[in-house]
Parts: C-alpha cells; structure tokens; sequence
C-alpha cells in the first residue's frame, strides 16, 4: 500500500501580458507553470533562504523561459512577494 500523500495546493497565478489572476491547482510551483504553459505566468511563493549565515523569509517570483517539453524556471529572489513580482514582471518585459 502506499501511504504517500500528495500535498496539493493552490497556486495564484499572474500573466504579464494581461495582469489577469488565475488559481491553479498543483504538487508544486513548477506542476502549475507548466500546467499554464506560457511564458508570461508567474507564481510567487514563499522561498526561505541563507544571507550572510543567517536563514531569511523570502519569497520567489518563478516563471518559465522555455516551455514544455523542456520547461525551464527563472527565479527572482526577494524580501516580500510584492517585491518578488514587480522584479519578474519587469525582468518578463525587458525579455520581450
């Protein structure tokens, strides 16, 4: 038997070109982008990380630069979500 559970979750999802909001149900960050499949969704989560040896709460904004069959994430790292977006938004612009 397996015992294994599948955490899923909602994910809120913002597309660049449009700024319209959508909430995918996913295992992870990366299952939701590719279940989107466009390069203008992002995600923010949370994304604990180290700076300077001591642990910090940030959040991530992901997107994908490449799609399926090899989707590829690009992550930028912030103290807050709002934050986090804003850079994702603007890195997703300056790649058009």
């Amino acid at each position: 038997m397996n015992h294994t559970q599948t955490h899923v979750k909602d994910f809120p999802i913002t597309l660049a070109e449009t700024g319209e909001q959508l909430t995918v149900t996913a295992n992870d960050w990366r299952e939701a982008l590719i279940s989107v499949n466009r390069l203008d969704a992002i995600v923010v989560i949370h994304y604990p990380c180290i700076k300077q040896g001591k642990p910090q709460n940030g959040f991530a904004a992901c997107r994908l630069v490449s799609l399926a069959p090899d989707p590829f994430p690009f992550l930028v790292v912030a103290e807050n979500a709002d934050a986090a977006l804003d850079e994702a938004l603007a890195a997703f612009k300056e790649s058009r």
